[in-house]
């Protein structure tokens, strides 16, 4: 397919999501129930679900509990997505990850259950609190090299990698690099290969064109930009509309 192709094929995969199923459920509120866990403070809704902070009732344990509600079309994609992002993390081990507790489905709903912690991602850290400088760049950086080089060595890409998917813990020193959703086996298959999935200002060029053959170049690129964005407080591309992104990613401006 044509690289203006690849790129209306991203547009109507990250607009379709947007879009409300008719069989989607009222929203769940604090106090709701998932199984074991009690809902406590929702924070964060996408087009792919929800994240909510959890009480696991049984075990007395606070979790981050990751939504996904089923449904025709959409849902089987979210639910899909969801279950593959647990297989990938329960497959990973260090600090740099999130360490993955329970995964099932409950009411319609496809849920993953995983460690809770207090902290901030560096997008939201930067937007409020400025640029790093070049020593806390330095480190951050190369704090989540090492997560990606265990990543790459465990045959797999993430495919997503942006300042909103890097987690600062509590000391603001250690990271945690968080949604797999879309992460890929190199040399398998893609797990939407029918649509580009990604955030249009972190992508390597290769990921809108052939999305298929994306490989570990496609991380170290993201992991560029996410440095341009630490020292600057913006992506190094940020067009008017994800095609001039893809334009100038390719390009230049």
């Amino acid at each position: 397919m044509s690289l203006p192709g690849r790129i209306l094929g991203f547009l109507r995969g990250v607009m379709r999501p947007l879009a409300t199923s008719p069989e989607r459920r009222t929203a769940l509120g604090p106090g709701s129930r998932v199984g074991s866990y009690e809902l406590i403070e929702r924070l964060g809704a996408g087009g792919m679900g929800e994240v909510w902070k959890a009480h696991h009732i049984v075990l007395d344990r606070v979790v981050a509990l990751k939504l996904a509600h089923q449904s025709s079309g959409l849902g089987s994609r979210m639910a899909e997505a969801l279950r593959h992002e647990a297989r990938v993390l329960a497959s990973l081990t260090g600090p740099q990850f999130t360490e993955v507790f329970d995964a099932g489905s409950f009411d319609g709903m496809t849920f993953l259950a995983m460690e809770w912690f207090e902290g901030r991602d560096l997008h939201h850290h930067v937007s409020t609190g400025g640029p790093l400088d070049s020593s806390q760049t330095a480190r951050v950086l190369e704090s989540l090299a090492r997560a990606l080089e265990h990543v790459h060595e465990s045959g797999l890409v993430h495919c997503d990698v942006k300042p909103a998917n890097i987690m600062l813990k509590n000391d603001l020193r250690t990271l945690s690099l968080i949604d797999f959703g879309i992460a890929r086996h190199l040399g398998g298959d893609v797990l939407d290969s029918e649509h580009v999935t990604g955030t249009p200002a972190f992508m390597a060029p290769e990921h809108v064109a052939a999305p298929a053959t994306v490989a570990t170049p496609a991380d170290i690129y993201a992991l560029g930009c996410v440095g341009y964005f630490l020292l600057t407080g913006e992506p190094p591309f940020d067009g008017a509309s994800a095609a001039e992104v893809f334009s100038e990613h390719i390009y230049g401006k």
